[in-house]
């Protein structure tokens, strides 16, 4: 008999705490804010960091108190990074729940590059 309630503790635990995460594919460059995408034009980024941001709402008794936003997400890391563009950003999602109060955030995550610097590209080597 104990056997029997200690596997249906151990499913209503499981059931009741759960979480998931998904990709949403990587991108080339993503921004919010304007640069001279001509400064890309086949080049390739050298020196910049590393950098992720993110956003996130709470749930409570199944209702959202607000919805994560890709671009506080991404105006997160260009903050981080101290740049206007991420090169090769992947961009996630997540969310967990524990009984009647949950989450959901979203990450991008790419190097940081600003753009209005010079010497921040070099010729890419099909231009060589």
């Amino acid at each position: 008999m104990i056997k029997k309630q200690l596997i249906a503790a151990a499913f209503g635990c499981a059931t009741l705490l759960s979480s998931c995460g998904s990709s949403h594919g990587e991108f080339s460059v993503i921004s919010t804010k304007s640069f001279d995408a001509r400064a890309l034009n086949g080049n390739m980024p050298v020196g910049g960091e590393i950098a992720s941001g993110s956003d996130g709402q709470f749930n409570i008794l199944f209702i959202g108190l607000g919805r994560p936003e890709l671009d506080e997400a991404v105006n997160s890391a260009l903050k981080k990074g101290k740049g206007d563009v991420i090169v090769n950003a992947k961009v996630s999602t997540s969310w967990w729940s524990i009984l009647l109060i949950g989450g959901e955030s979203i990450k991008v995550k790419g190097k940081v590059i600003d753009t209005k610097k010079s010497g921040n590209y070099m010729p890419s080597p099909a231009a060589l």
